[in-house]
């Protein structure tokens, strides 16, 4: 009877790890759209590290400013804001 409990038990823990990792990746699939510049609206390439990019935290803001339009900030151009 023990076999039985822990066969139910174990199939109940498979179907409730899957069900997290459909919705887990369907989680980090939208926040991976939300993610883009806040100068010129663009996403990260693929494969691009988003470590390099700048971030600007005003109040509860986060934004994430892409290198190029860092480099252009520090040369003296404005990027026009999307």
């Amino acid at each position: 009877m023990a076999s039985f409990a822990r066969k139910i038990k174990r199939k109940r823990f498979v179907a409730d790890r899957k069900q997290f990792m459909k919705h887990f990746k369907k989680s980090m699939k939208k926040f991976k759209a939300q993610v883009k510049c806040s100068s010129c609206g663009r996403p990260p390439n693929q494969g691009e590290n988003i470590d390099e990019w700048h971030i600007d935290q005003e109040s509860d803001n986060i934004n994430l400013v892409c290198p190029e339009c860092i480099q252009l900030k520090n040369s003296g151009l404005e990027v026009e804001d999307v």
